[in-house]
């Protein structure tokens, strides 16, 4: 967060479109240092808990629209922010709209924490799970794409910087079954579906002695 701040030179009171802010994760700690946010979520269930997690912040608005319908008429923001979200849109529509409604000097942060665990004894034993309660797990990782390239090749962009930056994690099964809660295909499994599911990690976990370690790669692509 800090590293896109100083990469966008954002200033108070600064203006952020945030496209699938999902359950507010990532609008929450812009929010706490002042700027103006327009959130998009096209789910309603997610928009709902972001507009909670929001409520002390009058300077955020959320909206229950997807960013493809979304009509910007005519405003621009000082900062295009997606945390998580990008890869669900057309590569087609989203680089060029993004670059639409983002001021001059203004830039666009994309940013993904990708889950690199593949192959680890703990994913290996989830995985049987997953293939039962979700008709693609694949699904569950955003494709390895250079937006790089398609950023630049808006022509709006430029200065486009990739990070990525590799570190892991430990959960007790806890506060892991509550991260699980937080991921967007995992939230629209149907109640009676996600508890079963819920359940069935739970055993894994306890099976790996009650917690697991999972490794991660943040990977954010920056542009002016």
């Amino acid at each position: 967060i800090d590293r896109v701040i100083q990469f966008a030179r954002l200033q108070d009171q600064s203006e952020i479109l945030e496209i699938g802010c999902g359950t507010g994760q990532m609008t929450v700690p812009f929010a706490e240092r002042g700027y103006r946010i327009l959130a998009l979520e096209p789910a309603p269930a997610l928009a709902a808990i972001a507009v909670g997690k929001c409520r002390g912040f009058p300077g955020v608005r959320v909206l229950t629209e997807p960013f493809e319908e979304w009509a910007p008429s005519g405003r621009l923001f000082d900062l295009g922010l997606s945390a998580q979200a990008f890869h669900w849109i057309p590569a087609e529509i989203g680089c060029q709209k993004l670059a639409a409604v983002i001021r001059a000097q203004g830039a666009a942060a994309l940013v993904w924490n990708k889950d690199i665990s593949q192959g680890t004894p703990f994913w290996e034993a989830t995985q049987p799970i997953y293939h039962e309660y979700f008709e693609d797990p694949s699904m569950r990782r955003s494709d390895d794409v250079s937006y790089r390239e398609l950023l630049l090749a808006t022509g709006a962009f430029a200065d486009v910087q990739e990070y990525r930056e590799e570190w892991q994690q430990t959960y007790t099964a806890e506060k892991y079954l509550r991260l699980l809660q937080t991921h967007t295909d995992h939230r629209l499994l149907d109640p009676a579906r996600r508890k079963d599911f819920l359940e069935a990690v739970h055993r894994v976990i306890e099976a790996f002695g009650g917690s697991v370690t999972r490794r991660y790669r943040t990977v954010a692509f920056l542009a002016k």
